[in-house]
């Protein structure tokens, strides 16, 4: 009886060894292999690939927005603009201006309603019901008198010589070639000219003149047809009649008019 206990705790113990042994694993310390992570914390390797891309993802919109802002901007700002591309009438409106052979025009008719001194000049135009907002497109229409006032300093009304110039340099003024060349580098390829030479229409000049007509004895003539714009010298002193640049239907000239007749004006810089 005794020898059948000491056999029973003898296996009670061999057991017991048994399943400790079998339940027990040597903790091995933690190496940058087998590290264990935080599900929380965890990422797999694509989510660390994604990651990068979203980094430099990042750095280019960041590249991408520095270089817009050093980038030049096709427009010009006022703060940006040079004095020679604008031409600044005394009441602060500025004009587009055109350089010509030797010459800088203005590119646009001016619109001014008061003289370089502040005295007011007459600015026909929006009395002409057919044409709406016509001095903000066609600028004014002037008399010779109130003309030779508007330009400011460092301008002038050009003299009859130097329009001869301008259709001399651009083409020529003679009005037996038609349609004259001169013609079609100074007019603007605007829809409101009914002229017949519109597809042969350049404004190589930059010069843009638009068909703003005249002015006189109550009516609105030749919108759309012609154009004149005053010069500064008087055909005579007793004459009271004044040479002009004559645009129309393909012809460019210098002529003279009445002086109390409403013309366009451009101005030249000195």
């Amino acid at each position: 009886m005794k020898k059948c206990k000491n056999i029973l705790l003898f296996a009670g113990l061999a057991t017991f060894l048994a399943i400790g042994c079998g339940n027990h694993e040597e903790e091995k310390p933690a190496t940058p292999g087998n590290e264990q992570q935080k599900p929380s914390d965890s990422k797999t390797g694509e989510d660390k690939d994604k990651d990068k891309d979203k980094d430099k993802d990042k750095d280019k919109d960041a590249q991408s927005d520095a270089q817009s802002d050093d980038s030049p901007s096709d427009a010009v700002s006022d703060t940006d603009a040079k004095s020679d591309d604008y031409m600044t009438d005394t009441q602060g409106k500025r004009y587009k201006v055109t350089k010509i052979g030797e010459q800088i025009w203005m590119a646009e008719n001016m619109a001014a309603n008061k003289a370089t001194d502040g005295s007011p000049v007459t600015c026909n135009g929006n009395t002409n019901k057919d044409v709406p907002n016509f001095v903000s497109n066609y600028g004014c229409l002037y008399t010779f008198a109130d003309a030779k006032k508007v330009c400011p300093s460092g301008w002038h009304l050009p003299t009859k010589s130097e329009f001869d110039d301008l259709l001399n340099y651009v083409g020529s003024n003679d009005d037996a070639e038609m349609p004259n060349p001169a013609f079609l580098a100074l007019v603007a390829k605007d829809n409101a000219w009914t002229h017949n030479y519109k597809e042969q229409v350049t404004n190589s000049s930059g010069f843009s003149a638009l068909p703003a007509g005249f002015y006189a004895f109550g009516d609105y003539s030749d919108f759309g047809s012609a154009t004149y714009f005053w010069s500064a010298t008087e055909v005579d002193i007793d004459s009271d009649t004044a040479y002009r640049l004559h645009l129309e239907n393909g012809e460019a000239s210098v002529s003279y008019s009445s002086n109390d007749l409403y013309f366009s004006v451009r101005c030249i810089k000195d």
